[in-house]
């Protein structure tokens, strides 16, 4: 599997029958339509988007939660969706047809919003980097369909190297 996640899953990784091998750190965008007066802004602050329409996906996932704790963080009350919507993409639509704000991954948004009538806001505090990570089976021998899915994504043969596999169960997650 292919999948983000807190700090939390990486302190279960211990005695687990699965493998957590971080492969790079990703990051979050709060967006907006092109017209929208914080584009236009050198900063936006929570309190600022608090009021905002905001399309986000459900309450429990991982986005949805992160976003809450972000309004909590800042002494707000986080956001009701107008929209819930789980598909990046749709939520990069949605915005653009001016419905509201929305949190999406930063890599679907390369180049930075260029031709999909939203920008990105540049809100304080930011959301911290997510790690991506590959989680497969520790036991079981090889895969072969894990060993094509590691050629695609063009890492190593193999088992991931243990230093890879300690450094991602203390904390750098």
């Amino acid at each position: 599997i292919l999948t983000t996640y807190s700090s939390e899953p990486a302190s279960l990784a211990g005695g687990s029958e699965l493998r957590y091998e971080k492969l790079y750190d990703a990051g979050l965008a709060v967006i907006a339509p092109a017209s929208h007066p914080g584009a236009r802004r050198a900063r936006c602050t929570w309190k600022q988007l608090a009021q905002e329409p905001w399309i986000l996906p459900g309450a429990a996932s991982f986005v949805r939660r992160l976003v809450d704790e972000t309004f909590l963080r800042e002494g707000l009350n986080p956001p009701v969706p107008a929209i819930e919507s789980v598909s990046p993409f749709t939520n990069i639509a949605l915005v653009a047809a001016g419905l509201g704000l929305s949190v999406v991954p930063t890599p679907g948004l390369e180049p930075p919003g260029r031709g999909t009538g939203v920008r990105k806001l540049r809100v304080s505090p930011p959301f911290p980097p997510l790690p991506v990570v590959l989680v497969t089976r520790s036991t079981g021998g090889a895969n072969p369909r894990v060993a094509l899915l590691r050629e695609a994504l063009e890492l190593p043969a193999g088992d991931p190297a243990d230093a890879q596999l300690e450094r991602s169960t203390k904390g750098n997650f």
